[in-house]
């Protein structure tokens, strides 16, 4: 079903803790630096971010991992924690191209564990979208890229290479495809 064209009734962001496999290998793969690296943040889980947005339809998961998905009426983690922004009326396709104009195409779809990542394409979609007040950027950036900068140099391009194979794997980018 198209969406792309119904206008924005809600949004939610959500955060949900990286997962423990994720955080294992990489305290592996730094031999134990990674969460020392973590134990000197003002938090103690990093988390992956999320957006709902409600429409007309239902709901609208809009993220990015290794690449952007967006899915209609998804399963929602037990453990996410969420966070209620403002919005004005505005299309679906509109909120995203508002994003896609703001951080470029290549930022847009590129995904980088450091400096790329959920938070930052979060935080620029409601931005672009005069949806980011300082509550919202509170509850979802994290300085990913303070840890990376004290990680072993072969960490975050062990990283980068995972996420670009991952990435490699999907067929098109989903929200190329998507039904919006």
């Amino acid at each position: 079903k198209k969406v792309g064209e119904e206008i924005i009734l809600g949004i939610q962001v959500i955060r949900t803790p990286v997962n423990a496999a994720i955080r294992g290998a990489l305290n592996i793969v730094s031999m134990g630096k990674f969460q020392k690296r973590m134990n000197d943040q003002p938090y103690d889980k990093l988390y992956h971010l999320a957006m709902l947005l409600k429409i007309k339809s239902g709901v609208l998961k809009v993220e990015k991992n290794e690449v952007v998905n967006i899915e209609l009426n998804p399963s929602i983690p037990h453990n996410a924690e969420e966070h209620t922004c403002s919005s004005k009326p505005i299309s679906v396709n509109a909120f995203l191209d508002n994003g896609k104009k703001q951080l470029g195409t290549h930022r847009f779809f590129d995904y980088n564990a450091w400096n790329n990542n959920c938070q930052d394409f979060i935080i620029t979609l409601l931005s672009a979208n005069g949806a980011l007040d300082p509550e919202v950027e509170a509850f979802i950036k994290q300085d990913a890229e303070a840890i990376a900068k004290r990680l072993p140099s072969y960490v975050p391009a062990i990283a980068r290479t995972a996420t670009d194979i991952a990435a490699s794997r999907q067929p098109t980018t989903p929200v190329q495809e998507a039904a919006i």
